[in-house]
């Protein structure tokens, strides 16, 4: 339960997420697109691949 809660977190995007994510290897986030981490990773230049009603692919600059 508690990785799942972290998750959780990460992708309503606590402190630090972006960065956490970079350092787990992390290169690729499939989102929905209400998911605060979609603004942020975009903010901080994720390109955006794909893009529907349901979710967003980005991709790590």
């Amino acid at each position: 339960m508690p990785a799942l809660l972290a998750t959780e977190r990460l992708m309503d995007g606590a402190d630090g997420a972006l960065d956490t994510l970079t350092a787990a290897g992390v290169g690729c986030l499939l989102l929905t697109p209400d998911r605060p981490l979609v603004a942020q990773a975009v903010a901080a230049g994720w390109a955006v691949t794909a893009r529907d009603d349901a979710r967003v692919l980005l991709v790590a600059p």
